[in-house]
């Protein structure tokens, strides 16, 4: 007997590179420190100033971020042609993003003040991110009335951050260490009954992001280049529905 394949609403993402590039912009007017993937650690994008005045001059990313996240949504086309919104206010997570800027620069404290110093900012980094996270999720309304949260727990961000950084070590490992990651996040995303599922491997990683560092070396396609790999992403992403629910 064949059984049916529990029914899932696929996702894709239909933002335009002229207006990644065009956040990219702005991002770094701002000099908000945008990172890449989690698998590589450098800053793509960054403007080097006094570090108490970068972290003046990021702190009004957090509205930025907010209508980023609200276009993000809006992109967003499911397969069951329910629409995304965003519903968040930055004045509601500002206090986290402060935290986020500043647990994200790099303070130039030697000896083992500064080690001292690195590792708290470690963990703040993992806590500020996480509250952001779940802020967002909260605030993505669909029309079809889902309500997703996000439910993973600050250890297991942590746990999966240093598993991260430990398998750069293998040199390929971190890539099914990243899809894994994903796959978690996804997982821990739901309103009770539906949940995101990411499909992802990963020997599909280990290729996309190198290609897609190899493609951002002229510097003007980066947009392109990210935004592939982000389309990627989302397609790679559904909404696993409860067949009990239906």
């Amino acid at each position: 007997m064949v059984h049916p394949a529990h029914p899932a609403v696929r996702l894709e993402f239909a933002g335009h590179p002229l207006q990644v590039l065009a956040w990219m912009v702005l991002a770094c007017i701002l000099g908000i420190q945008v990172s890449l993937p989690a698998a590589v650690h450098f800053r793509l994008l960054s403007i080097q100033r006094g570090s108490i005045l970068a972290v003046v001059l990021a702190i009004p990313g957090v509205w930025l971020f907010e209508a980023a996240c609200r276009w993000f949504c809006r992109n967003l086309i499911f397969s069951d042609d329910s629409r995304a919104d965003f519903s968040g206010r930055a004045g509601e997570v500002v206090v986290w993003w402060i935290v986020w800027v500043v647990a994200g620069r790099n303070w130039q404290i030697g000896g083992w003040t500064g080690g001292l110093l690195e590792a708290a900012l470690f963990f703040l980094a993992a806590w500020s991110s996480l509250q952001i996270l779940r802020w967002f999720v909260r605030h993505v309304e669909l029309t079809s009335e889902r309500r997703f949260t996000f439910i993973g727990g600050y250890g297991e961000l942590l746990g999966w951050e240093v598993l991260l950084a430990i398998s750069m070590l293998s040199i390929i490992g971190w890539a099914w260490v990243l899809a894994a990651m994903y796959r978690w996040m996804a997982e821990s995303t739901g309103d009770g009954s539906d949940a995101l599922q990411f499909q992802g491997k990963g020997h599909e990683i280990l290729w996309r992001i190198p290609a897609a560092i190899l493609f951002s070396i002229p510097i003007v396609t980066i947009p392109w280049a990210w935004l592939w790999y982000a389309r990627w992403l989302v397609g790679k992403t559904t909404i696993a529905l409860d067949p009990a629910a239906g």
